[in-house]
């Protein structure tokens, strides 16, 4: 096999397409097939993958070009999301969206992902697919594996679980509808999802639980709390503890917990700081800013060998 269509590689592929990110391969007798999409980019930078341009590369007698037969792309694909040959998982993860300001007080919002999950997921051999829209997440759910839920700095708008805003908040961006979509789709299909901070808060909303809108004492900047763990969950299990240290930089939490999630972790104070539930999997504090391998490297054995 080529080594530069190996899946999960990044590539510039011709003047027409531009980047593309590799998906899989399947190999027959007489031919290597590709699956590919382009990489959509905003302001130079890439953004997630273009899933309304997937193509299907065909590698015969050294060339490679793009397969343009039905037959063959309805026969191929589905044995190319099949094949896991190098055993590399593709993690969906949610991109958030900030405000900023332009020299010419142009105000605009862009996404971003903060790079400590980029260099914790790759050493585990994690392909990240960015996604930033809720165009054609029934195909981003066929492909990846699982779906990762970042912090963010934009609370859930309180109407989601049945509450009044309070005066001291903005709600002014809204990235809970595309959250919710990516959980029901990656839960109806029994697949992984591991939230981390504001992404445990979506998780708990979406099956019907509520949050305090403002909590104090939990912001704490570099600064550490002690938790305590829940035995038999997937916590207890992963440190075999009663406790850890863990960071701290939220100043909501979760109020109700939605039905058939176990709290797995709780702070000093009472403030609930994990919840499970299967293969679902959310913690309140940041384990990638702590680098904590033991966390992701359970994860991944846990719920994919």
């Amino acid at each position: 096999m080529n080594k530069d269509f190996e899946k999960g590689n990044i590539l510039q592929f011709n003047k027409k397409l531009g980047t593309i990110i590799v998906l899989g391969n399947y190999k027959n007798e007489n031919s290597q097939y590709i699956l590919a999409c382009p990489l959509r980019k905003m302001n130079g930078k890439i953004v997630e993958a273009d899933l309304t341009k997937t193509i299907l590369l065909k590698e015969e007698n050294n060339e490679i070009y793009v397969e343009t037969d039905y037959k063959t792309i309805e026969d191929a694909v589905p044995k190319i999301l099949k094949a896991d040959e190098s055993n590399k998982k593709i993690f969906a993860i949610l991109e958030r969206i900030e405000k900023t300001e332009k020299a010419n007080k142009k105000k605009l919002e862009q996404f971003y992902l903060e790079n400590t999950y980029k260099s914790v997921l790759e050493d585990l051999n994690i392909l990240l697919f960015p996604v930033v829209s809720e165009k054609n997440l029934e195909k981003v759910c066929d492909i990846c594996d699982g779906l990762v839920l970042t912090g963010s700095s934009a609370d859930i708008p309180p109407h989601y679980y049945n509450e009044e805003p309070i005066p001291e908040n903005s709600y002014d961006i809204d990235e809970f509808a595309l959250d919710k979509k990516a959980i029901e789709l990656f839960s109806k299909a029994n697949k992984p999802i591991l939230g981390i901070c504001r992404g445990l808060q979506s998780i708990n909303v979406c099956f019907g639980g509520s949050l305090n809108q403002r909590i104090e004492n939990h912001f704490l900047e570099d600064g550490l709390h002690k938790v305590n763990l829940k035995k038999g969950t997937f916590l207890g299990n992963t440190y075999n503890k009663e406790s850890i240290e863990v960071n701290s930089y939220h100043y909501q939490s979760i109020k109700e917990v939605a039905k058939n999630f176990v709290v797995s972790a709780k702070a000093e104070d009472g403030t609930i700081e994990a919840i499970e539930n299967g293969n679902i999997i959310a913690v309140q504090w940041h384990p990638e800013k702590m680098k904590d391998m033991v966390f992701f490297n359970s994860f991944l054995n846990t719920f994919f060998k």
